[in-house]
């Protein structure tokens, strides 16, 4: 297994629609769906972490994208990576490869010395309990443009900005 970490103007078409492949997996919305979304919301400079089966990068095991935003507290911006996508092809999972999808994206993070952000289901906040993401408290943020039927727990990991009040456009 190998990863790669890069920006979303480096990815080629073929590493592109890898990726959408792979989501579509787990999202049924359909690959044209994931397509859209891609154009519209992963920006130029956004990270994105591939974990290839060998080195000939013809099977994508995983995939996570890291959105480059900012939140804003006591009306200042501060930078911080969303963690929007993290994902293991069905036929590998349960083989601890999100572990160590986790261990390089946390080591990705540390290195860039910048907080990072998650929304997810109640479902999952074990998973990211276990590699020491943090929940913080639903009164602590603010979601724009989020749909209000929808729950999210929201989970930070390297933050050190003490009582944040984070205000994420979706």
């Amino acid at each position: 297994m190998i990863f790669f970490s890069k920006k979303t103007y480096k990815l080629s078409k073929k590493e592109i629609s890898k990726i959408l492949e792979l989501k579509d997996q787990s999202w049924s919305y359909g690959n044209l769906s994931q397509e859209k979304f891609f154009k519209r919301n992963i920006k130029k400079k956004d990270l994105h972490n591939l974990l290839f089966k060998s080195k000939k990068k013809d099977i994508l095991l995983g995939y996570t994208c890291f959105r480059l935003r900012k939140f804003l507290r006591f009306k200042k911006y501060f930078n911080y990576m969303l963690l929007d996508t993290i994902i293991v092809k069905k036929e590998f999972r349960k083989k601890n490869i999100g572990k160590k999808m986790m261990f390089f994206n946390n080591s990705l993070i540390k290195k860039k010395s910048c907080p990072s952000i998650l929304f997810c289901k109640s479902k999952n906040i074990n998973f990211f309990k276990l590699h020491k993401w943090k929940k913080i408290l639903n009164s602590a943020y603010t979601v724009q443009n989020a749909d209000k039927n929808k729950k999210y727990a929201c989970m930070v990991f390297n933050f050190q900005i003490p009582n944040a009040k984070i205000k994420q456009q979706i």
